[in-house]
């Protein structure tokens, strides 16, 4: 299981800040996976918004994120 940063969360409802006081929380409570959502239901918002997401885990120091295929995580450079 990875903390989700959600595209339409994050660029569409504007929940950034959501997510600046959820990362460290999740962070201090040992969370370590990360991995980014676009929610793409049309082909123009397929990755919306996931640099400035990807800053944002860079800022809290995390340079990897979790994918997952056929339920086997693997991590990979951000």
């Amino acid at each position: 299981m990875a903390f989700e940063l959600n595209a339409k969360s994050f660029i569409k409802y504007r929940n950034k800040a959501l997510y600046e006081y959820a990362i460290p929380l999740y962070i201090s409570l040992g969370g370590k996976l990360f991995t980014l959502g676009s929610d793409a239901h049309v082909a123009e918002d397929y990755e919306l918004g996931f640099e400035e997401m990807g800053s944002l885990l860079k800022k809290h120091g995390i340079y990897e994120l979790a994918i997952y295929q056929k339920q086997e995580l693997t991590n990979v450079e951000l």
